[in-house]
């Protein structure tokens, strides 16, 4: 029986590209970071969305909070309103 290991989620894949492809502010300042914690890419870059985080977050909630950021920074770069991602409940 095989096993699947999921390195990255989906949602931190998008992430990931969509700050490297078209936001390289937010990548350089990702990338002169003393750390490579993926806590703290999340708050450079949400610190860029305007959110502020503080505390601590279930892996769902991380999920979610990946999403609004990719939905964030794409409405951000093309300029148009786009509907907001529902919350997930756990």
């Amino acid at each position: 029986m095989g096993h699947i290991i999921e390195m990255f989620s989906e949602a931190r894949i998008a992430l990931m590209k969509e700050v490297n492809e078209h936001w390289p502010v937010i990548a350089q300042t990702i990338a002169n970071s003393e750390t490579g914690e993926w806590s703290d890419h999340l708050g450079i870059i949400a610190a860029w969305c305007g959110i502020a985080m503080d505390g601590y977050y279930s892996q769902a909630q991380l999920e979610h909070l990946t999403d609004t950021l990719v939905w964030r920074l794409r409405a951000a770069r093309k300029g148009i309103v786009m509907a907001k991602p529902k919350p997930t409940t756990n």
